[in-house]
């Protein structure tokens, strides 16, 4: 018996924005499996490795979607969000909201994959503030957005970053250290993982990743926010866009 042409073993392709993950990977092996033990129960024949080989290259094809080529060829790349002329978030954005960006380069694609908060600053903390500062009033708000400038992920859409405790709220973790003198300057960070949210947010050539700051933050010492990105050349090799 060959198992190419098995329906059960038929996945459909996803885009690249998904994920076929583990969970269910093992389902439709756990399903291949437990029909062609039922086959050979009929038959009187155990079932062997080579059986469960054969389902397992079936199978592979049905694995192997435009978001996993983007995977294969990609390498590791590192990029805080800039205004063009710093990547110190720390502005005044109440007058004129300023954006800290970066964009993608043309020949290229990235898979945003985390990102790293950075916040520093003196005087007292509280979830409910932003720094050492009060709540702000409008909030950080970030989106990604197309060559065309179409909006594609808007990261904030339900809710906007307007305290410390919001960071907590889109993050897995977050911390905040004094290292050892509650009177200086302390570090607040957040990690940021968007494949542990789901999967890597895949950009391609002109795209662009915007953080907007719409309240002042001047006060604050420093605030950056960097990315950890794999990134590979664009078309793929074998023509898959």
């Amino acid at each position: 018996m060959t198992f190419d042409k098995l329906s059960f073993l038929q996945l459909p392709d996803v885009p690249p924005t998904e994920h076929m993950g583990t969970r269910n990977f093992l389902l439709q092996l756990s399903r291949g499996l437990r029909q062609l033990a039922g086959q050979h129960d009929a038959g009187n024949r155990a079932l062997t490795v080579n059986d469960i080989k054969d389902i397992l290259a079936a199978m592979a094809p049905s694995y192997s979607t435009p978001h996993g080529k983007y995977v294969e060829r990609s390498s590791y790349y590192s990029r805080f969000l800039s205004n063009g002329a710093d990547i110190n978030m720390a502005v005044d954005g109440s007058t004129t909201p300023v954006a800290f960006s970066l964009t993608v380069p043309e020949g290229q694609f990235y898979l945003v994959n985390r990102g790293i908060l950075d916040i520093r600053d003196s005087g007292s903390w509280a979830p409910d503030g932003y720094g050492s500062n009060g709540a702000l009033t409008n909030g950080l708000t970030g989106h990604v957005e197309d060559a065309a400038g179409t909006i594609r992920f808007n990261l904030t859409e339900q809710k906007d970053l307007k305290t410390n405790a919001d960071w907590g709220a889109f993050c897995y973790d977050t911390t905040l250290l004094d290292w050892g003198n509650a009177q200086a300057t302390k570090s607040f960070s957040a990690r940021w993982t968007f494949t542990k949210d789901g999967a890597p947010i895949l950009m391609l050539p002109g795209w662009s990743l915007h953080v907007q700051v719409n309240d002042d933050l001047s006060d604050i010492e420093l605030h950056t926010l960097r990315f950890g990105i794999s990134r590979g050349a664009y078309p793929l090799t074998d023509g898959t866009s």
